[in-house]
């Protein structure tokens, strides 16, 4: 399903580390305007928290990308390459607040969730839908 990784980290473990990183990213900074390398190097440092941190971004793009349809996939890749150019630029603090990573994580961790209870009283198609 274009999954990067064979086997990812337990959801406790994942949950349990990027709350870890969301912290890292709300720690006070001195008196000077962090770059994203002063900002992210813990992060990236930390073998399990750049992990844990790379599997919400994969897993959440593929839920966005399934739930908005290949109507909106255009604009939702654009998007989330726009995001990797920022990061791969090392421009992320230039373009995002940082201090709303943390709502962004939890609206995401909301979805899922609403998703998730949603599945039980799910009745399957009589035949496979296409996923686009």
């Amino acid at each position: 399903d274009g999954f990067s990784q064979a086997i990812y980290l337990p959801v406790f473990q994942t949950a349990g580390v990027v709350e870890e990183a969301l912290a890292l990213l709300e720690r006070p900074v001195d008196d000077y305007d962090p770059n994203d390398n002063d900002l992210f190097k813990p992060i990236l440092d930390h073998v399990t928290m750049r992990t844990a941190v790379s599997e919400v971004w994969e897993l959440g793009n593929y839920i966005l990308l399934k739930l908005l349809g290949p109507v909106h996939n255009d604009d939702a890749v654009f998007i989330m390459n726009f995001i990797l150019k920022w990061v791969e630029s090392g421009t992320v603090v230039d373009h995002a607040k940082i201090t709303k990573v943390r709502s962004v994580v939890s609206s995401l961790a909301q979805l899922v969730d609403v998703l998730s209870q949603g599945i039980g009283r799910r009745k399957p198609a009589a035949q496979r839908r296409s996923t686009g």
